[in-house]
């Protein structure tokens, strides 16, 4: 399964997941939407916080970069701080 990948959305209250897949029909690779999750999300309560796709799962790695990546950018010390100085 590809890794997956955060993208901060504009404001920085919340982050899109995406996997990047390789379609053999288009013969490139296309993005494909995982969910969701909040900039302001308890570490503690990481799973609840996760908004995903129907159809979609995260793996144990997926949720540990998820992990650090919130604790870097949630709105407690990071992303919305920063973005709104």
């Amino acid at each position: 399964m590809p890794k997956i990948i955060i993208k901060p959305r504009a404001g920085g209250r919340s982050a899109q997941l995406v996997r990047s897949v390789y379609s053999k029909d288009l013969r490139r690779s296309v993005t494909v939407n995982v969910g969701s999750i909040s900039a302001s999300i308890e570490l503690a309560n990481l799973r609840a916080g996760i908004r995903l796709a129907q159809g979609q799962t995260l793996n144990a790695n997926d949720v540990e970069k998820i992990r650090r990546w919130l604790a870097t950018h949630s709105t407690v010390g990071g992303l919305y701080a920063k973005n709104n100085r």
